[in-house]
């Protein structure tokens, strides 16, 4: 007999007994009845002997049975590009954090954190599409690093379009600019870097001023090179000697809110929370590694700068606002009380006018100080096409004194620039297609 059956199917089998052939064709016709109905059937392993009716037998070999493909997981992938601003993402996307991207100000603790976990994780993504190892574990300098690494180049054509400059600004978390603008052991102090070459500035007007034996080095193009003497990093407020940390510290304590000098100091906020920033008072010089959208201003507004600066065989870096259009201050930003005396930090006054950045051109070293002409005012695309010129990192040098009252002023921690100078280059590159 069959064994391993249901009772419907023994039943049937030990009345039909080996009956003529029309009685066994009924007789399976009434195993499909008996069968229970089951949505995803899951097959049955049964037993066959020599009891087994020969047709039936026959029905069970020549059947067919219906597999279900094999399921392979989908590779989970980026939902967004990092490497361009939260303006040109997918609407859903832009919607599902529209308060943390149009007013981080007003948002929730724990809605900056979920927008911190979901970029986080589209940066682990993107990267690890391109190639990087181990980019789970990416955080803080090494993802900035990583970001530097795997950039994408800057191809323009001239006519792009707002969005499509501004998929050349990259967008990152909240965490990592705090880190940044906090973090104390990034403070590098203003010096020149013996050895280290700066490409592209070269004196045209050079009024028989001949640099200095020890800034000078063998790639020098010319005695009027200014490739080394203009190879200056770092932020302060004291040049020469180079400051040590304390003193950098020192000078940093005096603009914090926890100041024992001045305790009246305002200090700075990063999006409604008070931190201990490191208020650059001083111009910061370095190479532009990539620009980065500011939370709630439009890339084609206003910008923001990533520098690399250099102290020994160390790398820090700063960041800082570039204005692209005349932009009002808040009562949240915080500006460098005017007149003498002990500096202190105060709120901005609200619709002060912040002046649209100058992009400034190096032509001529004085015995005192560096004549600058302007090449016109800022913009995203006269800016990407520098970067692009410079396999994306010219070195420049921002002003960051004079922007407000003739004082400094701080967005959200992050300096604000009034110019910026850069390589000797043709006075009609940004105007020329």
């Amino acid at each position: 007999m069959i064994k391993y059956l249901s009772p419907c199917y023994q039943s049937l089998v030990k009345e039909s007994a080996m009956k003529n052939m029309l009685f066994i064709f009924a007789l399976l016709l009434g195993l499909a009845a008996c069968t229970p109905a089951v949505a995803t059937p899951t097959p049955t392993v049964m037993r066959l002997t020599t009891d087994t009716p020969t047709a039936m037998l026959i029905e069970l070999l020549s059947a067919t049975p219906t597999l279900r493909p094999t399921e392979t997981p989908i590779p989970q992938q980026a939902e967004i590009n990092p490497f361009s601003s939260s303006t040109t993402w997918p609407p859903e996307i832009q919607a599902q954090f529209k308060d943390v991207l149009s007013d981080p100000w007003t948002t929730t603790a724990d809605e900056k954190a979920a927008f911190d976990t979901f970029l986080m994780n589209q940066w682990q993504l993107t990267l690890k599409a391109d190639g990087v190892a181990n980019v789970e574990t990416l955080q803080g300098y090494d993802l900035l690093q990583a970001i530097i690494d795997y950039q994408p180049p800057i191809t323009l054509t001239g006519n792009e379009t707002p969005e499509q400059l501004a998929s050349y600004v990259v967008e990152l978390p909240f965490s990592l600019h705090e880190l940044l603008r906090t973090d104390v052991n990034n403070l590098v102090g203003f010096h020149h870097e013996v050895g280290r070459y700066v490409e592209g500035q070269i004196l045209v007007n050079h009024n028989g001023v001949v640099l200095p034996p020890e800034f000078q080095g063998p790639l020098q193009k010319s005695p009027y090179d200014l490739g080394y003497y203009e190879a200056n990093y770092g932020f302060g407020v004291t040049t020469s000697p180079k400051p040590d940390h304390a003193q950098l510290l020192k000078d940093m304590g005096y603009l914090s809110s926890a100041s024992t000098t001045q305790p009246n100091n305002n200090g700075f906020d990063f999006y409604v929370d008070k931190i201990p920033a490191i208020g650059v008072r001083d111009d910061p010089e370095g190479d532009l590694m990539f620009l980065f959208q500011i939370p709630g201003i439009d890339p084609n507004v206003g910008v923001g700068a990533m520098l690399r600066m250099y102290d020994g065989a160390q790398t820090r870096y700063t960041e800082a606002f570039l204005p692209l259009s005349t932009i009002l201050t808040t009562k949240r930003d915080t500006c460098l009380k005017p007149g003498l005396g002990l500096l202190q930090t105060i709120p901005c006054p609200a619709g002060l006018a912040i002046q649209n950045l100058r992009m400034e051109e190096i032509q001529e070293l004085r015995t005192e100080d560096e004549l600058l002409s302007g090449a016109g005012g800022g913009s995203l695309s006269s800016l990407l096409k520098l970067m692009s010129l410079y396999n994306n990192n010219p070195h420049i040098e921002l002003t960051t004194i004079g922007t407000v009252m003739h004082g400094s002023l701080w967005k959200d921690g992050i300096p604000v620039a009034t110019s910026m100078s850069i390589p000797y280059i043709p006075k009609d590159f940004f105007t020329k297609p």
